[in-house]
C-alpha cells in the first residue's frame, strides 16, 4: 500500500487457528427421574462459535449434599443424553455438564436438581426385645431404620407371628400411627395372641414402593388362661350303687381351646329344680376324665355339668345333661355284734356290717339308747366298730347297731356284754356319767376322766364314804374342761388392749391411773368378745372351764373399759344371767369360782356391779333397769351429798318376789370413797390394766353418785353353802342352807369401811320358819369374796325384831351381796355343850396329872 492505498491482493492461502477450551456450557440441560436409582439427563450441544474446537466428550457430575454422594460420568462428544445409575433412592441430586476439547473442559452448566424415586427399605428393623404385657399380649420394641436405608417415607410395618405350637401364621399390618416412638426406638402392643403358645416374631418396614427385608427373628411364649371352650363328650351312667351314685365321664376341651395345661375339673350336680350350692360341687384334681359321685338321692333327676381348669381358673361349663338315679334298697345286716363275757380290765371290740343303697349310716345303741361317745367308736357307711378299753362293770349292757338309709332303719342283733369283777369292796364302781367314763376307784381316791367329746381337758371326781359308810361317787369337777368356743374367747381376750387413761389432782398431789381406755382396735375386739360371750352362753350347758374363761374375760373387759352404753350393758346382763342358768350348776362347783382370784381382783358378782357402774345414764331419767331370765338390774342416781330422800326399792319380780331395800338419806349423804395412801401393785395379767399409783401421804374423798341393785333369781341354788373362816355364823359347824333369793347392793364409787346408817333389806323366806321353833333359825349373811375367807359371813349384819316366819328383815352396816341363811340351832347348841365338856375334862385331867407328878417327885 502506498500513501494513496492498497494494491491488488496476492494469491490466497487458508490458515486454521489452534483449538481452545469451550467458552460456553451445553444448553437446555434437563434431568428426569427414571427410577429409584437412575436419572436421565439430556442437553443441547454448544454453539459452534463457542466450541473453540472439536467437542470430544462431556463430563456429567452429580452429587447429593445430604449423603455426600457424588460422581462424574463421561460420555462421547457426539452424545446429547446420558443415564446416571447407582444413585441412592429418594435422594435429591445436583447435576452439571461440561464439554471438553482436546485442550480441556469448558465451563459447567447451571446446577439442575432431581430426586430419585422411592424404593422399598434397604434393611429390616432390629428387634430389641419382646415383653409380655399380659397372658396373651406382647410389647415389641425395635430400632428405627437408618434414614439412608429407608429409601422413602416408612408408612408401616408387616409383623409376622409364627405360632410354632399350633403351626399357623398371623400376619399383621401395622401403620406408623399405630405405634409409639421415643425418637430412636419404636414399639407396638400386639393383643389377642393365642394363649399358652410359642411365637417366632419378625418385622418388615414398607414404603409406598414396597416392603423391605425382614428383621432377625425373636421368640416368646404366651401364658396360660382359662379354657375358652367346654369339655366334650360328657356322659353319665349308674354307679355300682345305682340308687345313690353316678359315674360321670368326659374328654378335655379341644387342644386349641385349652389355653394351658388342664389341672382339674369341676363337676356341678343338682337335683332338678334346685339352686347351686357348694355342697353340690366336686373338684377333681389331676389328669382324669371320669369321676363317681356318691350320696345322691334315689329316684331323682340330676342335672350334671363339667368345666375344665388351668392354673388360671375354670372355663365354661358344658351344657347340662340329666341322669335319673335308681330306687333305694333297704339296709341288709350282714354282721351283728357278738355277745361276750369277760373279766374286768379286758379290752373288748364289737363290730357290725350292713349293705344297702344308699349305704346305710350306723349308730351304736346301748340298752336301746344312743351310746355316749366315751368309747373308741369308728363308723363309716355300712360298718361300725366299738372298742372298750379296760372294761369295767359300768360297761355291762346290751349293744346293737342301728343302720339307716332313706329306705328304712334296721337294728342288728343284740350283743350282751357281761363284765365280771370279783373285787368291788371299798370301791366306787365304774360308770358313765355326764358323758364322762369313770373307772372303778377305791374309797378316798380322786380320778380323772376325759372331758366330753369336743371339749378339751380332764374332769376329776372323788370316791368318798357316804353317811352309811359305803363308797359313793362325789360330784364331778369340770373346772379343767373347756369348750372350743371358750378357747377362742380366751384368745380374743388378748386383744383387749388400750391406751392408759389418767386422772390428775394437783392440789392433793395425787395421780390415779384409773384404767386403760380401749383404743379403736380394743373397741372392736371388745364388741367381738361380748357378742361371742352372748352367743356361747345362751341355751347351752357350760363346763367349769367355760365358766372360768368367761369370768376371766369379763374381768379383763371391766379393767380396760372406761364407759359402757346401755345397749352394751344389756348384753353384759344377758351374759351374767346366762352364766347363772341352773343347767350350769355343776360347772360352778369346785374351784372357788365365787371367790376372788387374787386380793385385788373382784369376784364375778362385784365385777358385774363395777361394769354396771360404768353405764352412762340418761341425765333426765337418772336411773335404768334391765330384766333377764336369771337376774334383774337397777341403777339409780342417788345424788350423794345432795340426796334429799331415802333410797327405797321394792320388787315383785317372779323368782325374787318380796325383796325390799331401804337406805336412809343420811347414809347416802355420808357415803364417801376414800383412797388410802399405800401404793398398790398387781401381778395378775388381767388386773394390770387398772394400776393405781399414789404419792405417799395423799388421800381424796369422792362422793358416791350411784346405787347398783342386782336381784338374782337362781343364784341361791348355785352358790356354795360354805361359811367364811372369819364368820360368826355357824360357829359350831351346824348344817346351813340358803333360805332366800340373793340381792347385791353397792355404792359407786365404792365406799371404804362401814356406812353410817345400815341398809335395810326385807327377804321373803324360801322355807317358812315357824315362831317358837328352837331347832333352826334364820340369820342375815353376806357373801365374803376374799380369797382366804371366802364364804357366807354374818359380820355387820343382824336380823331385825320385826322378822317373822315368812319374812326376814336384815340390817347391815356395809353393802355387798346378801341373803338369809337358815341353820340348825339345836345341833349348834349341842355341839357347843359337847365341846365345852370335852375341854373341861381335858383341863381336869391335866391338873390331876400335874399334882401326881408333884407328889411323886417332891
Amino acid at each position: 500500500a502506498t500513501t494513496i492505498g492498497f494494491g491488488p491482493a496476492s494469491g490466497g492461502d487458508l490458515v486454521t487457528t489452534l483449538q481452545a477450551v469451550p467458552s460456553a456450557p451445553p444448553s437446555n440441560v434437563t434431568v428426569t427421574t427414571s427410577s429409584a436409582r437412575t436419572l436421565y439427563v439430556t442437553w443441547k450441544p454448544i454453539k459452534l462459535r463457542d466450541r473453540n474446537g472439536i467437542i470430544i466428550n462431556y463430563n456429567i457430575t452429580y452429587y447429593s449434599i445430604k449423603w455426600m454422594h457424588n460422581n462424574t460420568v463421561q460420555v462421547n462428544g457426539s452424545a446429547t443424553s446420558a443415564i446416571l445409575s447407582g444413585l441412592i433412592p429418594f435422594t435429591t441430586y445436583n447435576i452439571t455438564i461440561r464439554a471438553a476439547t482436546i485442550i480441556g473442559f469448558g465451563p459447567a452448566s447451571i446446577d439442575s436438581l432431581a430426586t430419585t424415586s422411592t424404593a422399598s427399605p434397604g434393611m429390616g428393623p432390629i428387634i430389641d426385645r419382646l415383653l409380655l404385657v399380659n397372658n396373651n399380649s406382647v410389647q415389641i420394641d425395635w430400632q428405627l431404620i437408618q434414614e439412608r436405608r429407608r429409601n422413602g417415607i416408612i408408612l408401616g410395618y408387616h409383623i409376622i407371628f409364627n405360632n410354632t405350637k399350633f403351626e399357623f401364621l398371623d400376619n399383621r399390618i401395622v401403620y406408623v400411627n399405630q405405634t409409639n416412638t421415643n425418637g430412636t426406638q419404636r414399639w407396638f402392643f400386639a393383643f389377642n395372641l393365642k394363649y399358652f403358645s410359642s411365637y417366632v416374631i419378625s418385622i418388615s418396614a414398607f414404603t409406598i414402593a414396597g416392603a423391605g427385608p425382614y428383621s432377625f427373628k425373636k421368640s416368646i411364649e404366651t401364658l396360660e388362661s382359662v379354657p375358652s371352650a367346654p369339655i366334650v363328650n360328657l356322659s353319665a351312667i349308674p354307679g355300682q350303687l345305682a340308687a345313690s351314685s353316678i359315674v360321670v365321664s368326659w374328654n378335655p376341651p379341644l387342644l386349641t381351646h385349652q389355653n394351658g395345661i388342664i389341672t382339674k375339673y369341676k363337676i356341678l350336680y343338682l337335683l332338678a329344680g334346685t339352686v347351686n350350692t357348694t355342697n353340690n360341687t366336686v373338684v377333681v384334681i389331676g389328669n382324669v376324665t371320669h369321676h363317681t359321685i356318691y350320696n345322691l338321692e334315689p329316684s331323682s333327676n340330676y342335672t350334671i355339668q363339667v368345666a375344665a381348669a388351668t392354673s388360671v381358673g375354670f372355663g365354661p361349663y358344658h351344657n347340662p345333661i340329666i341322669h335319673l338315679t335308681y330306687p333305694a334298697v333297704a339296709p341288709n345286716i350282714t354282721q351283728s355284734p357278738l355277745s361276750i363275757i369277760a373279766a374286768a380290765g379286758t379290752d373288748i371290740t364289737l363290730q357290725c356290717r350292713a349293705t344297702g343303697d344308699p349305704i346305710p349310716t350306723v349308730q351304736w345303741l346301748k340298752d336301746g339308747k344312743s351310746v355316749v361317745p366315751v368309747y373308741d367308736i369308728i363308723t363309716r357307711p355300712g360298718y361300725g366298730r366299738l372298742f372298750i378299753k379296760y372294761s369295767n362293770t359300768g360297761d355291762n349292757g346290751t349293744y346293737q347297731c342301728q343302720f339307716t338309709n332313706v329306705k328304712a332303719s334296721v337294728i342288728s342283733g343284740a350283743a350282751n356284754v357281761n363284765i365280771n369283777d370279783g373285787n368291788t369292796t371299798g370301791f366306787c364302781l365304774g360308770e358313765t356319767t355326764n358323758d364322762i367314763r369313770w373307772p372303778k376307784t377305791f374309797n378316798g381316791l380322786t380320778v380323772t376322766g376325759a372331758c366330753p367329746q369336743f371339749v378339751k381337758g380332764n374332769a376329776t371326781r372323788s370316791c368318798k364314804l357316804n353317811i352309811n359308810n359305803n363308797p359313793t361317787w362325789a360330784e364331778i369337777d369340770t373346772t379343767n374342761c373347756e369348750s372350743s368356743a371358750y378357747s377362742t374367747i380366751s384368745a380374743l381376750k388378748q386383744n383387749l388392749i388400750g391406751a392408759i387413761h389418767k386422772i390428775k389432782s394437783s392440789s392433793r398431789k395425787l395421780i390415779i391411773i384409773q384404767s386403760r381406755q380401749l383404743d379403736s382396735q380394743g373397741e372392736n375386739a371388745s364388741e367381738i368378745v361380748v357378742n361371742t360371750l352372748v352367743s356361747s352362753t345362751t341355751n347351752r350347758k357350760l363346763y367349769g372351764g367355760d365358766i372360768v374363761a368367761a369370768v376371766s374375760t369379763l374381768t379383763k373387759l371391766n379393767r380396760v373399759t372406761a364407759d359402757i352404753t346401755l345397749s352394751q350393758l344389756d348384753k353384759l346382763a344377758k351374759i351374767q344371767s346366762n352364766l347363772f342358768n341352773l343347767q350350769n350348776k355343776e360347772g360352778w362347783q369346785f374351784g372357788k369360782k365365787f371367790c376372788r382370784r387374787s386380793a385385788n381382783m373382784p369376784n364375778i358378782l362385784n365385777n358385774f356391779e363395777e361394769l354396771a357402774n360404768k353405764a352412762i345414764l340418761s341425765p333426765t331419767n337418772g336411773k335404768t333397769n334391765m330384766k333377764t331370765n336369771n337376774l334383774d338390774l337397777e341403777i339409780h342416781d342417788i345424788q350423794g351429798s345432795l340426796a334429799t330422800s331415802d333410797f327405797d326399792i321394792s320388787s315383785n319380780v317372779e323368782g325374787a318376789s318380796g325383796i325390799e331395800v331401804s337406805l336412809p338419806k343420811k347414809a347416802i349423804q355420808d357415803g364417801r370413797c376414800k383412797l388410802i395412801s399405800n401404793a398398790l401393785s398387781f401381778t395378775n395379767s388381767d388386773y394390770q390394766n387398772a394400776i393405781i399409783f399414789r404419792e405417799f401421804n395423799a388421800s381424796i374423798n369422792l362422793t358416791v353418785t350411784k346405787a347398783i341393785v342386782v336381784q338374782y333369781k337362781t343364784l341361791d341354788e348355785i352358790i356354795p353353802i360354805t361359811v367364811s373362816k372369819i364368820s360368826n355364823a355357824n360357829p359350831a359347824g351346824s348344817a346351813i342352807q340358803v333360805n332366800s333369793k340373793l340381792i347385791s347392793v353397792s355404792f359407786h364409787p365404792q365406799v371404804s369401811g362401814n356406812i353410817s346408817h345400815p341398809v335395810r333389806i326385807v327377804f321373803r323366806n324360801t322355807n317358812a320358819v315357824t315362831s317358837g321353833n328352837g331347832s333352826i333359825e334364820n340369820q342375815c349373811n353376806f357373801w365374803q369374796p376374799k380369797t382366804s375367807q371366802c364364804g357366807w359371813d354374818s359380820s355387820g349384819c343382824r336380823a331385825g325384831s320385826e322378822s317373822n316366819s315368812t319374812h326376814t328383815v336384815c340390817y347391815c352396816n356395809h353393802t355387798t351381796t346378801f341373803s338369809v341363811i337358815v341353820q340348825d340351832k339345836l345341833n349348834q347348841q349341842i355341839r357347843i355343850e359337847i365341846i365345852t365338856y370335852i375341854c373341861c375334862g381335858i383341863a381336869i385331867f391335866a391338873i390331876a396329872l400335874t399334882m401326881l407328878i408333884y407328889i411323886i417327885c417332891w
